[in-house]
C-alpha cells in the first residue's frame, strides 16, 4: 500500500509542479524571490502554501511510519532528517531553491536507501553511517556549488 501511495503521490506532485501556476510559482520563489514578487507572483501566499504541503506531507509520512511499526513513539523519526537533505541533494533540488524535480528526488531516496540497506548488511556502524552521509551531503553539495558556479560563468 505504501508504494502505491508513493506512485500517486509522486505523480500528482509532478504533475502540481510543472503544470500548474502553483508550483512554477513555487519554483520561481525559490530562485529569486525578489524578481518573482516583481514578476507578479503573491511571495507570501506562495510560501505559506509551500508550507502547508510540506506540514501535511510530513503528517503523512508520521502516520505511514506509525501504521508500519505500529507504535506511535514521538521520536520515531528522530535522526531521518540526514537522510532526507542527502536524497534531495542526490536527487539534483539545489539547496538555494528553484531547481530541482521529483522524478530526481525519488531517485535520490533510492540511492539513501540503497545506502542504508548496504550499511545493515555490512554490519556498518551507526556513527560510521552517520558520518559517511555526511560526506556524501558534503560531497554533493560541493558538486552541486560547481555545477551552479559554472553556469553563471
Amino acid at each position: 500500500m505504501q508504494f502505491l501511495l508513493l506512485v500517486a503521490l509522486t505523480l500528482f506532485m509532478w504533475f502540481f509542479a510543472n503544470r500548474t501556476k502553483w508550483g512554477r510559482n513555487i519554483y520561481a520563489v525559490g530562485d529569486n524571490a525578489r524578481a518573482a514578487r516583481l514578476a507578479g507572483v503573491d511571495v507570501r501566499a506562495t510560501r505559506v502554501l509551500v508550507f502547508t504541503l510540506c506540514g501535511g506531507l510530513a503528517g503523512l509520512g508520521g502516520l505511514l511510519l506509525a501504521g508500519l511499526l505500529t507504535n506511535a513513539n514521538p521520536n520515531l523519526g528522530l535522526g531521518y532528517e540526514l537522510d532526507v537533505i542527502a536524497a534531495v541533494i542526490l536527487g539534483g533540488v539545489a539547496l538555494t531553491g528553484g531547481r530541482g524535480s521529483i522524478g530526481g528526488v525519488v531517485i535520490g531516496a533510492a540511492l539513501m536507501g540503497l545506502l542504508r540497506n548496504a550499511f545493515v548488511l555490512l554490519n556498518v556502524s551507526g556513527y560510521w553511517q552517520t558520518i559517511t552521509i555526511g560526506l556524501v551531503v558534503i560531497l554533493a553539495v560541493g558538486a552541486d556549488s560547481l555545477n551552479r558556479k559554472q553556469e553563471d560563468d
